[in-house]
């Protein structure tokens, strides 16, 4: 995917999802937009985004492309579900644990290391979350 794609993309994207991934109330000319661009970017899926008449998105559809083309997108959104903007842990990790593997799986993509933090008894030690608001600091800078 070019440049330009990747940055429309983008906007579009960001003018959907708020950064904590919820959707935005934006109005369904965005989402119709962000559904014709992940077709445009993504012509060969055999999955829909999608209808772009209504701008009923397939949201699920719309997440997993993103973490294929931008991990450090989909890690933030559900970096700020588990700490807020300060660092602090906003779940019981207990209680969440689909959550903080995805978290996980999402940091592993963008830094190997954490793939040993999944192993079968995930490891969600204060180490691991220190390394991840490293990890997430870093990600924002960048953007």
């Amino acid at each position: 995917m070019d440049t330009t794609k990747r940055e429309e993309l983008l906007v579009a994207y960001h003018n959907v999802f708020a950064p904590n991934g919820d959707v935005k109330a934006c109005g369904r000319l965005k989402c119709m937009a962000l559904i014709h661009q992940c077709s445009i970017c993504n012509p060969s899926s055999a999955k829909s985004f999608g209808n772009m008449n209504t701008g009923t998105m397939k949201i699920s559809h719309i997440k997993e492309f993103m973490a294929e083309e931008f991990p450090e997108v989909i890690f933030c959104e559900i970096f700020l579900k588990v700490f807020d903007r300060n660092g602090a842990l906003i779940v019981n990790p207990e209680e969440s644990q689909p959550l903080i593997v995805s978290l996980l799986t999402m940091a592993s993509k963008l830094d190997p290391s954490f793939a040993s933090t999944l192993t079968p008894s995930i490891n969600f030690d204060k180490k691991t979350q220190k390394a991840l608001k490293v990890l997430y600091s870093k990600v924002v800078i960048s953007k």
